[in-house]
Parts: C-alpha cells; structure tokens; sequence
C-alpha cells in the first residue's frame, strides 16, 4: 500500500493532518498536550510518520502527481478544494474525512503605515469576504466559503457534511505532535 502526505516540515497541510490525527485517536474529552504519551497515540504517529511518503513538500504537486499516475498513490492527503477534480481524474476514488477536521485558517495582516495603502487594503480584504466573491470562490475554485453563502456545484456537497471542527486545538497538544512529525525519522 503506497500512501502519500507532504513533508511535515515543509508544509502546513501535513501539519494539520498530523495533529487532526492525535486529536482523533486521542478519543474525547479535552486535551491537555500529554496525549502523545499515550501508546495508541503515539503509534498513530508514528505510523503516519514513518509508513506514508513524505517526500514531496507541495500538496498540489503531490495532488498532481497522484492524478497523473494514480496506481502510485493507494491513497493520499490533499485539499478539500481538490475533491471535484479528483472525482473527474480518477473515477471511483472514495474521499475520506477524518472524524475531526482541523481547519487551516489563513490571517489577513495589514502591516503598512500609508493610511492610503491602509484603506485600500481593509476594502480589498472587504471586497474578497462579500458574499458574491466568497460565492463565486466556492463554486469556481471549490473552497469552502469564509462566509455564509448559498453555493452550487460540487462544493455543495460538503455543506451537507456535518464535520467535527475542532477550534482552537491546545497548543501544547499542537507543539508536540510538530515536534514529532517534523524530526527525521532514524532509517
């Protein structure tokens, strides 16, 4: 079985990936940042460190690269955005949620001094966050939208998903499994 995840120190998809993981088998309740004490934990990790390829540092070359040969890639992680595509490039695929999404939510920083450079750049964030564009990113592109928005097409679909978001994951739970993920594994 060839599975395929980027490389954890080079890119954040992997990142969240891995701690989604600890989460998950961690089993409920909340989370104090020893969870990778725990035996089971802990072999998830591992496995998922040491059994899956981790040698591309790109998802979408990753994501292409299983598209262009996919009896490469048994399986492998990729965005959320790429699920349309994928159902086109590789018939029958089976797209695999965990049961704790983690999101990989992006900031905004305005850092000039120029209150016109500082205008223009609050209505641009303004402009990309109104329901039309947010709608027309949805649809197009198939990413989740960053407001409420009705949507149509294949990103319609994960509307209907009822997800287990996981929001601000403990950050000493986050720091150990980076630290577990991101150190070479001893071949």
């Amino acid at each position: 079985m060839k599975g395929h995840a980027t490389d954890c120190a080079r890119s954040a998809s992997c990142q969240v990936v891995a701690v989604a993981l600890a989460w998950s088998a961690s089993g409920p309740g909340n989370k104090t940042g020893r969870e990778l004490s725990d035996p089971k934990v802990k072999a998830v990790i591992d496995q998922f460190r040491e059994k899956i390829d981790h040698a591309e540092g790109s998802t979408g070359r990753l994501t292409q690269k299983c598209f262009l040969n996919p009896v490469d890639c048994d399986f492998f992680f990729t965005y959320e955005s790429r699920i349309a595509d994928i159902e086109k490039q590789i018939p029958g695929a089976i797209i695999v949620y965990n049961d704790r999404v983690i999101p990989a939510d992006q900031v905004v920083l305005v850092t000039t001094a120029d209150p016109a450079q500082k205008e223009a750049a609050v209505r641009f964030i303004e402009h990309i966050m109104s329901p039309p564009v947010q709608k027309l990113i949805a649809e197009k592109y198939g990413f989740r939208p960053g407001t409420v928005v009705d949507v149509s097409g294949p990103v319609q679909k994960l509307k209907l998903l009822r997800l287990g978001i996981v929001r601000n994951p403990n950050p000493v739970l986050v720091k150990a499994v980076l630290a577990s993920v991101t150190t070479p594994v001893a071949h």
